[in-house]
């Protein structure tokens, strides 16, 4: 059958839709091709991690550390081999080199067919929540300083405890990225 202006129209209208929606998701999407190489990075991943999308596109994923080198071999293996898995703690590291705690949710990406071309991957960054959710509760009026205008920091044995987000964006960080350095060693 064939098809009419108005049906490649809608389609080229949801596939828009479907592109944006993964690329301004809240969480990190990745998608792999079967060689382990990035296929999709979208704006969270950029923001997590540090990468830009042009810097990790037909590479290998950059944020895996050395020693989780073969465990995520296995991960792949896995999910390619048909098999989701769901919230799976792992350590990874930013651009910057520092280190950063995620949940991974994976699952085999099918064609048409259903055969297994790959894998997408979403993260959730808790490592910087957990880190302010240690910090924050002893802080009162938690929402006010959270949404200060004003840079707030707690500083413990010479290292910064907590810092509220505007006092990490002043500096160009995130707050995982300033907590727990020491006074002298950090950038700020």
């Amino acid at each position: 059958p064939s098809t009419t202006q108005a049906e490649l129209q809608r389609l080229r209208e949801e596939n828009e839709m479907l592109k944006s929606l993964v690329r301004n998701a809240p969480a990190a999407f990745v998608s792999l091709d079967l060689n382990r190489d990035v296929q999709i990075w979208n704006h969270a991943a950029e923001r997590i991690f540090g990468w830009r999308e042009d810097e990790v596109l037909g590479r290998p994923l950059p944020h895996i550390p050395v020693h989780s080198q073969e465990q995520t071999r296995e991960l792949h293996k896995q999910v390619v081999s048909g098999k989701s898995l769901r919230d799976i703690e792992l350590n990874r590291m930013t651009k910057a080199g520092n280190a950063v705690r995620v949940s991974l949710s994976t699952s085999p990406l099918r064609d048409f067919n259903n055969n297994v071309i790959g894998l997408v991957g979403v993260y959730d960054d808790f490592g910087e929540r957990s880190a302010l959710e240690d910090a924050v509760p002893q802080i009162p009026f938690r929402g006010l300083v959270e949404q200060s205008l004003v840079g707030l920091y707690i500083i413990q044995d010479d290292l910064f405890q907590y810092v509220n987000p505007r006092f990490a964006e002043m500096f160009g960080y995130t707050q995982s990225e300033i907590a727990n350095e020491q006074i002298g060693r950090a950038h700020v």
